[in-house]
């Protein structure tokens, strides 16, 4: 039941290649493409795609086998 969902928030991450400016482009847009996807299925959800760029790694930047973990999405769901 998705009755009681107030908002999805929708973060967008990337590792740290790439610059500060490009790194915040790819993040929103990796929010945004997931923010069209639940749109599609869910039209009466309020979503809100925030973009965060390389400025909150989860996994070493500096490892190239831990790097592609930093490039995610996150879902915050408020109620």
């Amino acid at each position: 039941n998705t009755g009681s969902i107030k908002k999805i928030e929708i973060h967008g991450h990337t590792c740290s290649d790439g610059n500060d400016v490009s790194n915040m482009k790819l993040s929103l847009q990796r929010a945004k493409s997931v923010e069209n996807i639940i749109q599609k299925n869910f039209p009466y959800l309020t979503l809100e795609p925030i973009a965060h760029g390389e400025s909150l790694p989860k996994y070493d930047n500096s490892n190239e086998e831990f790097k592609p973990k930093n490039r995610r999405i996150e879902l915050v769901v408020k109620y």
